[in-house]
């Protein structure tokens, strides 16, 4: 194709499981939401052909194994490519959003999942810090589950 005077080449779409991974974040605390943001991503991430990645993002004081157990229970019986991963953190220097968001962006995401509400909100609560951090700050999109 020639534009003012120059040849280009086509560019044609390229199929993204050919070209790289693609990966969709979870992020999971244990939560009956983040519970409900995983079932969905189990449902979404083969129709976007990415594996999914479940994350706990805790401070390094607080990180409990246990917590992950569930996520990859219902992981494995649901035969999807995916991991689960621990991502602990310092909470005089991070937070959960700022570490999803960061790990989101070195794996080059496409997605992150997360539940409106986490454990630490209450019924009072529509939207939770971390869930309102993400959302406000991550370049990357953002699917919040109610």
């Amino acid at each position: 194709m020639i534009s003012g005077g120059l040849r280009t080449e086509e560019k044609r779409p390229v199929k993204t499981s050919e070209s790289r991974n693609t990966y969709v974040i979870v992020a999971y605390d244990g939560s009956e939401q983040s519970l409900k943001a995983l079932r969905l991503a189990i449902k979404i991430s083969p129709v976007l052909e990415s594996k999914l990645i479940v994350l706990h993002a805790c401070e390094e004081s607080k990180c409990n194994e246990d917590v992950l157990e569930e996520a990859r229970l219902i992981l494995k019986s649901s035969s999807i490519n995916g991991e689960v991963r621990m991502l602990p953190y310092d909470s005089s220097l991070s937070s959960p959003a700022s570490e999803i968001i960061s790990f989101a962006r070195r794996i080059s995401a496409s997605l992150i999942v997360i539940g409106a509400t986490g454990s630490s909100c209450k019924e009072y609560c529509n939207l939770g810090s971390t869930a309102a951090s993400i959302a406000i700050n991550s370049p990357i999109s953002v699917l919040i589950v109610r």
